[in-house]
């Protein structure tokens, strides 16, 4: 098979999460309605999802560098698709939402795999353009989902929205045969704590990695905390239904404009200046949302520009952010990808979680949250690309001082 196909499929994989989600937005007024629950326990379908996605990485990371790449697929997309029919079917919210958590720790067997298949594949620079490509396809998500949902919805409820999610599991587990085994050598002693404590510290004790993972916790709260306030931020701005679902699809389209201009920046910067470069354009826009609030010109139209742009370049800032986490450890892809991704989406998943109440589908609240969320990003990426570049110095002047001796 075409390495291009890999790359399309690992894209796929990587977006499963965002499909899973971002189906379900425009469902919570029907499924609030229906189980007689509140919004926010309809909302908690986002960061429940996320939670024990953030955990089955943990498992599945380690397994795949086991028993291969594609088992651990087989079984996470096995336990999405039971998760799916069990929330299907489900008489409460409160079963609905354990529907959600076998979904979400299957579902993560699919982006902890998939960045693992990238990274046996490549590494440098190849590995920042590759999966900037895979986080292109990820756009597949917030594009189409929020159609495919609201149409769903429409047509039979927020129980043909698990339909949904249900088709598309089975898509992937038929198309996953096809994809070659890239991993190399099998790790007997993967899933031995021993072997995860000892490689959980050499992740955290690689300053690059400990450094970046930090970055992409913070920063992946922001893009978080619009997907599950992004209904009710849309309500504050009397847009619902098919409106909401082609702002959100546009917003999502950003990603996919993200890529290309990752390209050309990695080629002219480098991936921590583009970072630097991207996080300005999101912690701006972001102050702009704030201003058109505060003098009321904030609208539709406005708002699902602001977020196009902040889309766009979230992608540039996490897709480099990412592969610098992951580029060290190539014999342990699969730990490192599932550990990163268990770092950022718990972290992020509880910090949104205990938020979401406090902003009360505010965009005055939330779109402050958001700058500030910006600005600490800006800050530490202009900190690692100073100190990285004093080290550099301070090494070229050893370097110098021991030629002269």
């Amino acid at each position: 098979m075409k390495e291009k196909y890999v790359i399309y499929y690992c894209g796929f994989l990587i977006g499963f999460s965002a499909f899973s989600i971002d189906i379900m937005l425009p469902s919570f007024e029907d499924m609030r309605t229906d189980l007689g629950t509140s919004m926010e326990l309809a909302q908690m379908n986002i960061t429940i999802y996320i939670f024990a996605f953030g955990l089955g990485q943990l498992f599945f990371g380690p397994l795949s560098d086991k028993v291969g790449r594609k088992p651990a697929l087989y079984i996470g997309i096995i336990l999405y698709i039971i998760g799916a029919i069990s929330a299907l079917v489900a008489p409460t919210i409160e079963f609905v939402l354990a529907g959600r958590v076998l979904q979400g720790f299957g579902g993560a067997s699919c982006q902890s795999v998939g960045r693992a298949i990238i990274r046996d594949c490549y590494s440098g620079m190849q590995l920042a353009r590759n999966m900037s490509i895979a986080m292109a396809i990820f756009a597949f998500g917030p594009i189409v989902a929020p159609f495919l949902g609201f149409g769903l919805t429409k047509i039979g409820g927020w129980q043909l929205v698990f339909t949904g999610m249900l088709t598309f599991g089975v898509i992937i587990l038929a198309v996953t045969p096809k994809i070659p085994e890239t991993l190399k050598k099998a790790n007997p002693n993967a899933l031995k704590p021993s072997h995860i404590g000892q490689a959980s510290i050499r992740v955290l004790s690689n300053r690059q990695s400990l450094y970046f993972l930090i970055v992409s916790a913070v920063l992946m709260s922001s893009m978080l905390s619009f997907v599950t306030n992004a209904a009710r931020l849309y309500e504050a701005l009397d847009i619902r239904g098919l409106a909401f679902a082609a702002g959100f699809a546009f917003i999502g389209s950003g990603i996919i404009a993200g890529q290309f201009i990752n390209q050309n920046m990695l080629t002219r910067f480098g991936q921590t200046r583009s970072m630097a470069v991207s996080t300005n354009w999101m912690m701006t826009c972001m102050g702009l949302m704030v201003l058109f609030i505060l003098l009321g010109w904030l609208n539709f139209w406005w708002f699902t520009v602001f977020m196009f742009v902040f889309g766009t370049f979230f992608l540039i800032c996490y897709a480099n952010s990412l592969s610098l986490v992951i580029d060290p450890h190539g014999d342990i892809a699969g730990f490192t990808s599932s550990f990163y991704g268990f770092f950022v989406q718990v972290f992020s998943s509880t910090l949104v979680s205990l938020l979401t109440l406090a902003f009360q589908g505010l965009p005055l609240y939330w779109s402050l949250y958001m700058c500030f969320v910006t600005a600490i990003v800006l800050l530490l990426i202009r900190h690692w690309h100073i100190t990285k570049h004093a080290d550099t110095a301070v090494n070229e002047l050893d370097s110098k001082s021991a030629g002269g001796e």
